[in-house]
Order: structure tokens, then C-alpha cells, then sequence
């Protein structure tokens, strides 16, 4: 499956509580999103380095329940770079675990998703806000590193790639602070540089339990050991 294009969908039409349009690097096109939940979870799959692509509203579904046609739209469809696909449904986990209206209609939502995913031998994905909340500092440093990147186009990138990769080769970790004193980054774009390099997942950092300062050690993904 593929898909480039969101289904058309206007702010009233959803239950979401607040609506963001962003820029993806990703995706080189304007993202739009509707409720803070699904804002943060693009942000986990704009910065994942193992995100090939994603779609945020990609699909409305049809399927015959009780001899009545059923209606559902997926939050996201992601295609990883190992090529397996998903298709994702946002949800706060109290939707879930309460016996009211609200709570009925997204499991009914649910229902229907995973039935067309078993018809369609894809994998669905219930992501909650648990999942998605991974630590205290993790979407808002994410958040960071995502503004920083997102349009940010490294001049001289393979001389100070390979200042970063020799240094993380031979120290294992570092603080940004030191990374800034021994001139390994970029001058004056010391922050986008290492934001650039955690989009492109070169380097990772401890951003769940942590603010992103000078002490945040940086230590290279484990893909490019």
C-alpha cells in the first residue's frame, strides 16, 4: 500500500480538540493534524530514523457490519524502512477504559479498522497516549528537535559528519557542551546540527528523561556502529 495524500477533512468533522498544520521534512509537504495527540505522535514519526514514510487521515474504509455499510478513517499509515506497513488508530487511554458514549464510538471505530486490517493483511496499531508519552521530556524535546531540523540545511556536512562520527567512534559519549568547546559542530549552528544528525539518525540522546542542555550526552544510533 501506498499513500501520499491525506483524506479531505474538515475541523468540524473530528473529535479532536485542537488542530496543528506543520511542515514534515519527511514528507516535504504541510501536515495537518487534529488533536494534540496525533500532533505529538507525528512528532515520534517525523524523528524516527526507521520511518520511511507516513500518512496522517490516509484512508476511509467501507466495510458491511450487521448487513449495514460502516464508515472509519485511520489516523496514520506508516511504511517503516524495513518495509513492514501499519496502519495506526491515536487514542487517550481513558477513551478507552471508559463506559460512556465517547468511549463506544471509538471502540466501534476500532472494531471496524481491525476487521478491514485482517481483510487487508496489514498490521493495525492502537497508540495511546502511554505509548506515545514515552518519558517526562520526550515529545517536548522532540517538539525541539523537530523545529530545529525541520528546514535546516547543513553547509559543509561531510566535514563535520565525519568530526562527530570520528569523535563518538573514539569517546562512545559526549556532552553537547563539549561537542560545542572542541569546534565539532558547525559554529553558530551548534543545536541544528544536532538536531539535523538525530533526524537523519546518526546520533541519539537520552531525550525521554532529560531536557536537551548542555549536559545531554550524545552517543551514535546503534545502526551506525
Amino acid at each position: 500500500m501506498n499513500f501520499d495524500k491525506p483524506v479531505d477533512m474538515t475541523r468540524a468533522t473530528h473529535y479532536g480538540n485542537n488542530y496543528f498544520e506543520v511542515y514534515s521534512r519527511k514528507l516535504k509537504r504541510i501536515v495537518k493534524l487534529f488533536s494534540s495527540l496525533e500532533y505529538a505522535n507525528f512528532l515520534t514519526l517525523e524523528m524516527n530514523p526507521f520511518v520511511g514514510k507516513f500518512c496522517e487521515q490516509p484512508l476511509e474504509i467501507e466495510i458491511i457490519l450487521e448487513d449495514k455499510p460502516k464508515k472509519a478513517i485511520f489516523d496514520f499509515w506508516v511504511l517503516y524502512s524495513d518495509k513492514r506497513e501499519e496502519m495506526q488508530e491515536i487514542k487517550y487511554l481513558n477513551e478507552l477504559n471508559e463506559i460512556d458514549e465517547k468511549s463506544s464510538r471509538s471502540k466501534e471505530q476500532i472494531r471496524r479498522q481491525k476487521l478491514w486490517c485482517e481483510e487487508n493483511k496489514i498490521s493495525h496499531i492502537i497508540r495511546t497516549d502511554k505509548d506515545i508519552y514515552a518519558g517526562r521530556f520526550y515529545i517536548k524535546n522532540l517538539e525541539y528537535l523537530a523545529a530545529k531540523s525541520r528546514r535546516y540545511i547543513p553547509l559543509e556536512d561531510n566535514f563535520y559528519r565525519s568530526l562527530v562520527l570520528n569523535t563518538l567512534k573514539a569517546t562512545k559519549k559526549i556532552t553537547i557542551s563539549d561537542m560545542v568547546k572542541f569546534e565539532i559542530l558547525p559554529i553558530g549552528h551548534e543545536m541544528d546540527y544536532i538536531s539535523y544528525l538525530y533526524y537523519e539518525g546518526i546520533i541519539t540522546m537520552d531525550i525521554a528523561t532529560r531536557p536537551i542542555d548542555g549536559k545531554m550526552e550524545v552517543s551514535l544510533w546503534q545502526i551506525n556502529h
